[in-house]
């Protein structure tokens, strides 16, 4: 390490002497003026004002400058050492300076002092030092003014990019927490392609972009993007898939296809043809994306506040997952695989009217009234709010119950928006009259499968909870009896119940 002593040596001497280190490459140098010598450091943009005729001692970039104080004989025998660093502690800058005085006695005796201090610095510009290092003037122009010239220029240079693209780089990746609308569209479209080509596969039709849905998803994904964790939109009424990738770094993203791939995954959980079973639905990303009666999806992305994390909902619409409706919704690869009458047409005599026998208006009315008493008593048993009969709902019961009479076969309606209850009786007697009241009993008696208060492990018990679930206030219901007899029951409840992860809340237990 190189020093440029004051004492002995004239002005001009000492400037060409500090010239010739910033020709070598040393990132200080000292200007003087008035009696005080100014050590620049440009690495840092810092200014360090010394004492005049102290020894300055040049260093390289990543070493702290040391000033040593050896003017006088007396001095000699007393060294003070300076050391100035700034570091950065929970988004605030300080500087800290230690000062260690070693003096030597007469008689030999050394003792040593050192001294710390700690300063808050308040925020700095390439400005301000630009504008420090202009008020100070070189006796000697030379090499040196040159270099203070050229590296202002620099400084400048680099301020004006800093302007232009300063909001440029906030949306590309300076400020992590938004991404442009363009970029949101493109990551969107991205993800609907992916999710379009899965179901290709899966032999169902492709889904549309909804801006809606994507103004929902962001929503949500804003809010997982504050929470920092994942979870379902507990008051979403749409079909929700949740995703979320975090690193070290603010420098990443989530790719549209790795989101996706991730969800898709989940088919070496799921088996076709069967209700899935279980406390969890291990597969329900999956079943989702390729949910065969879904039309709409929307898609939002979030960036957490420190960057370190990205969240992705998606939303569709119609929503999936429907217990009981797995098997006819969600196709293996290749698609359903098609029977020799399954495209053939119903053929119905219009002669007749109808191919099952339909009860008289007054004992439909009957019926419906004792099923309404039936199910309200057991809810109160639960304390649970009465249900209402609703004419709308008893009509869209009645147009599934003589489909599935017709067919003669016990099986749910597909993309139903209302919870559902069925049931299904026998009677070789053709005069045989079902009451309202077997059906509801039926269904309540599963309530021996049910455990209060956890999610279930299969839905067993799922006419039980359909029917004391809290937050349904209205009920439909229809009788139909087949032309081989049997006797079907179709009940219909809005808003419907068994929502996967809201059995604990909404299932009651008696009083």
């Amino acid at each position: 390490m190189g020093e440029a002593q004051c004492d002995g040596e004239t002005n001009q001497d000492f400037h060409e002497k500090e010239c010739e280190r910033l020709r070598c490459g040393e990132t200080q140098y000292s200007m003087t003026r008035q009696g005080w010598r100014v050590l620049v450091n440009t690495s840092h943009l810092r200014l360090h004002i010394t004492a005049r005729y102290s020894t300055l001692a040049f260093t390289d970039r990543n070493t702290t400058p040391v000033l040593a104080n050896n003017n006088s004989d007396r001095m000699a025998k007393t060294k003070t050492e300076t050391t100035v660093r700034t570091y950065t502690k929970d988004g605030k800058r300080y500087e800290e300076t230690t000062v260690v005085e070693t003096k030597e006695e007469d008689d030999g005796t050394i003792t040593t002092t050192t001294k710390t201090t700690t300063k808050t610095l308040g925020s700095y510009t390439t400005k301000t030092v630009t504008e420090g290092v202009e008020g100070i003037k070189l006796s000697q122009g030379g090499r040196a003014s040159r270099v203070v010239k050229s590296q202002q220029k620099t400084r400048n240079e680099a301020e004006t990019k800093t302007k232009k693209g300063g909001l440029l780089s906030k949306f590309k990746g300076g400020d992590k927490s938004s991404d442009s609308s363009d970029d949101e569209e493109d990551f969107a479209k991205s993800v609907l392609n992916s999710v379009n080509e899965y179901r290709a596969k899966h032999g169902v039709a492709k889904l549309k972009l909804s801006k809606e849905l994507n103004k929902y998803a962001k929503i949500w994904a804003k809010k997982l993007a504050t929470d920092e964790k994942m979870s379902h939109n507990p008051d979403s009424k749409y079909g929700e898939n949740v995703f979320c990738l975090s690193s070290n770094s603010t420098n990443f993203d989530a790719k549209p296809k790795e989101v996706v791939d991730h969800w898709y995954s989940e088919v070496k959980d799921h088996k076709f043809g069967e209700e899935p079973k279980g406390t969890a639905l291990k597969s329900g990303h999956f079943s989702q994306l390729v949910w065969k009666d879904t039309k709409h999806m929307g898609v939002g992305k979030a960036r957490s506040a420190a960057g370190t994390k990205v969240f992705v909902v998606a939303n569709f619409d119609p929503q999936g997952n429907w217990m009981g409706q797995f098997a006819d919704q969600v196709p293996p690869v290749g698609g359903f695989t098609r029977t020799a009458t399954s495209d053939k047409p119903l053929k119905i005599n219009k002669t007749r009217k109808s191919s099952s026998s339909s009860e008289s208006s007054s004992d439909e009315e009957d019926f419906a009234e004792d099923c309404l008493k039936a199910h309200n008593d057991y809810r109160k048993k639960h304390g649970a709010q009465p249900l209402k009969l609703s004419k709308k709902l008893s009509k869209v019961a009645k147009e599934w119950c003589e489909t599935i009479a017709r067919k003669d076969v016990l099986q749910h309606r597909p993309n139903n928006q209302y919870g559902e209850n069925l049931y299904c009786y026998y009677s070789p007697d053709p005069k045989f009259n079902l009451k309202g009241d077997e059906a509801v009993k039926s269904w309540y008696s599963e309530i021996k499968d049910f455990r209060f208060g956890a999610e279930p492990r299969d839905l067993r018990a799922g006419h039980f909870t359909q029917v004391v679930w809290a937050d349904s206030k209205e009920l439909g219901v229809a009788r139909v009896k087949s032309r081989s007899g049997k006797t079907y029951v179709v009940a219909n409840y809005n808003p419907p119940g068994n929502f996967v992860g809201s059995f604990a809340s909404q299932v009651p237990r008696p009083k």
